[in-house]
């Protein structure tokens, strides 16, 4: 008679397997994170997005059908978090997901090849907990059970989550903090950005803000990064925007002639960069963002260029065109071959707006504070 003791002896191996229990970002079961995180805990209806590098996951479970969070203990507040409850959605990828510092403003764009939504619409409830500093780290309290079990595949992590309320309408919870870690670790700089007060942009039809603004961000202004140019302040009746990055005129272009009056070409451009228009927030103006990969050569450390981007505005004058000011960019110092940020969390929430926000493609905030998670 043959023994049975191997089989079962895999079989339990295989279980156990399936049931690790990990926390990212690696070394925080038992530690304590270096910072806080709020956007999904606090506040709806919100949209965020949880990249994880995949060297700060190191022994993530092959099956995961629950993720849980802990309160931030060390974070004091007089006044206790109060429970609430939110309408959530989670979807994770692991496939195709892009390094931290290679991803996008633009949600759409960092969800990898195996997106997946593991819980829709099910209401969360975040338990009152006491802010008091005393332990740390918490206990894991707040525990979603997916509906659709997800299997990773060993690469980077997405997670991504909406949260809305049972009206649609704005509202948050202050201070329901969840503990989290700083992934930007010691070194290099950013870029910097400047603005010439003489170099400024034209009229719109959002005649409450006449100027708009155009820059990358500081923090992607690097060689090897995803740089992430933006534009705010742009009409509501904007239909197209495109920035163009450059060196800057001696001696500023009149484009009135053209139709566009008041508006000047403060730069000669070297490359056009499309630019997707969103709305982030419901706010009294829109906002556009574009990517462009700058090279990971060292010898690019503390270049400038110069931005400045057009926009479609119907009605603002006869060639139904405007410009922006100029900006300056300054890259910082070259990435690490090992990269720099580990992790990114992106995120938009509304102000007095209704569920539309959870259709938003636009993260209006980004932080490398992100949250830690137990899967299991």
């Amino acid at each position: 008679m043959k023994s049975f003791f191997p089989l079962a002896i895999s079989l339990s191996a295989a279980a156990l397997s399936a049931q690790t229990i990990n926390v990212i970002p690696d070394g925080y079961a038992k530690k304590e994170g270096t910072g806080y995180q709020w956007a999904f805990s606090k506040y709806g209806p919100s949209r965020c997005q949880i990249l994880f590098n995949k060297s700060i996951i190191k022994t993530a479970p092959r099956v995961v059908s629950k993720m849980s969070f802990r309160k931030d203990g060390a974070y004091v507040s007089t006044t206790p978090a109060p429970a609430h409850s939110f309408i959530t959605t989670v979807s994770i990828a692991s496939s195709g997901v892009p390094d931290a510092d290679q991803s996008a403003w633009l949600f759409s764009l960092n969800r990898g090849k195996n997106f997946t939504t593991v819980m829709s619409k099910a209401t969360v409830n975040w338990p009152k907990v006491v802010m008091d500093g005393k332990t740390q780290p918490a206990s894991f309290v707040v525990t979603w059970t997916f509906t659709r079990p997800v299997v990773l595949t060993g690469g980077n992590l997405l997670i991504e989550i909406d949260t809305n309320t049972s009206n649609g309408l704005y509202t948050f919870y202050h201070p329901w903090y969840v503990d989290a870690v700083n992934l930007t670790p010691a070194g290099g700089t950013n870029g910097t950005i400047a603005f010439d007060a003489t170099r400024i942009g034209c009229n719109g039809t959002n005649r409450s803000y006449p100027s708009f603004y155009a820059s990358p961000a500081t923090y992607s202004a690097r060689p090897g990064a995803l740089m992430r140019a933006y534009m705010w302040r742009i009409s509501m009746k904007a239909t197209a925007a495109i920035g163009f990055l450059g060196t800057q005129l001696t001696k500023s272009v009149d484009l009135s002639p053209l139709g566009m009056t008041g508006c000047k070409l403060h730069i000669l451009p070297f490359l056009m960069l499309p630019m997707k228009l969103g709305n982030p927030n419901g706010t009294s103006y829109m906002r556009a963002y574009g990517h462009v990969p700058i090279p990971n050569q060292t010898s690019l450390a503390g270049a400038k260029f110069q931005m400045q981007a057009l926009v479609v505005d119907p009605g603002a004058n006869r060639a139904n065109m405007i410009m922006s000011n100029m900006s300056t960019t300054t890259l910082g110092s070259a990435l690490p071959s090992t990269g720099y940020r580990r992790g990114m969390m992106f995120y938009s929430y509304g102000s007095d707006q209704n569920a539309k926000v959870l259709t938003w493609d636009h993260a209006r905030y980004y932080t490398t504070f992100v949250p830690v998670i137990r899967l299991n």
